[in-house]
């Protein structure tokens, strides 16, 4: 089905702010509410994204690519232009921060003036000990842009492979690499050393494209629907059985599960969401959702740098902190959707369309 033919999912837009926020309040704000601790949040919420991503561009894309090197090219830059230069303006405020605040990889040093080369370059996530400098979210963006890169690569293998059963196959040798992957890793770490299970791009890539694979059997299966369906009774009872199942893992077995176990469980609730016919998934899609969703990859790539710069301000209250972080994202918000107008020459901005890449 051409993908201009198919309906837009806005309930995996809102999931992907739910996760959003999520992370923001791990990284900032306290990790024991009322006296529990909370799960890995941090962890779980960035296996949710390369699911979803690597779902939407299965759904949006299918096979339709002309493997040559000038549409790699094209993607590549289309890509770049939307992340690379709010990725460049937070690694020099990374940069001015960390020198106010003190921060180790502040220090003018050959070591870190190589991790801020593989920072601009978009290559930290290759290795371990750079990933999380300066922008320390900015590893995301360098594992989700190699995953980008490769999707051609990643669809051709579906092309070659017999359909519908060769994708099926193809479900599972992914799925499989990645379990042998992290199981090396836990039993050789010192063979495996420049290998780390959460920012390693060849990691994240196995699990892109393992729900590309899986959005490419939904289209066939499931998702040939050009319409939003309407609020099932059933469906939004099995929504509520697959997330509160999703949940209850998160919080139960936080830290004991290996990390390929929780890219099952979501796996399932990304393509269950993206029915869109229950009404959780009716909330993640509903307006103030799509609206708010706009803004996920300013208020992603910011907070860290934002909160840093916070205490930098007000050191001695936590308070002020945190209020500075939520301005600062507003006015940042605010100032990124009026240069997009500017640049657009749009009245007012949309809801269907997302700066997240």
């Amino acid at each position: 089905m051409p993908a201009n033919n198919l309906r837009r999912i806005h309930s995996l837009d809102g999931l992907k702010l739910v996760m959003v926020l999520c992370i923001v309040w791990w990284h900032c704000m306290p990790r024991v509410v009322f006296g529990y601790s909370l799960p890995d949040l941090g962890a779980r919420c960035c296996e949710v994204f390369f699911l979803v991503s690597g779902f939407l561009e299965g759904y949006r894309h299918g096979l339709n690519y002309k493997f040559t090197f000038e549409e790699l090219w094209l993607k590549a830059k289309s890509k770049l232009k939307r992340i690379y230069p709010e990725h460049a303006f937070f690694l020099v405020l990374s940069i001015l921060v960390g020198v106010t605040s003190g921060k180790e990889w502040a220090v003018l040093s050959d070591s870190n003036v190589i991790s801020a080369i593989c920072n601009a370059l978009l290559i930290q996530a290759w290795i371990p000990s750079f990933a999380m400098q300066f922008n320390g979210l900015s590893w995301f963006l360098s594992s989700l842009f190699f995953c980008y890169l490769l999707t051609p690569l990643v669809a051709y293998i579906a092309l070659k492979a017999k359909r519908p059963v060769g994708v099926w196959h193809l479900l599972v040798a992914t799925m499989a690499c990645r379990v042998l992957l992290e199981a090396e890793c836990a039993k050789h770490p010192d063979i495996y050393s420049m290998v780390n299970i959460h920012e390693n791009p060849l990691v994240r890539l196995l699990e892109y494209s393992f729900a590309y694979y899986l959005a490419l059997v939904y289209r066939g299966r499931l998702g040939a629907d050009t319409c939003s369906k309407k609020v099932s009774f059933l469906w939004s009872v099995v929504e509520c059985v697959a997330i509160g199942f999703a949940l209850y893992c998160v919080v139960e077995f936080n830290g004991a599960w290996p990390r390929w176990m929780y890219t099952l469980v979501f796996s399932g609730v990304v393509v269950i969401v993206a029915g869109e016919r229950g009404i959780l998934s009716s909330l993640l899609g509903c307006k103030p959702m799509r609206y708010l969703s706009v803004y996920q990859m300013q208020i992603y790539i910011s907070h860290a740098v934002f909160y840093s710069l916070g205490w930098a301000l007000f050191p001695t209250s936590s308070v002020m902190a945190h209020v500075s972080l939520f301005v600062l994202i507003v006015i940042y918000c605010f100032a990124v959707n009026c240069l997009k107008r500017i640049r657009q020459n749009k009245p007012k901005p949309t809801v269907t369309e997302s700066f997240y890449f």
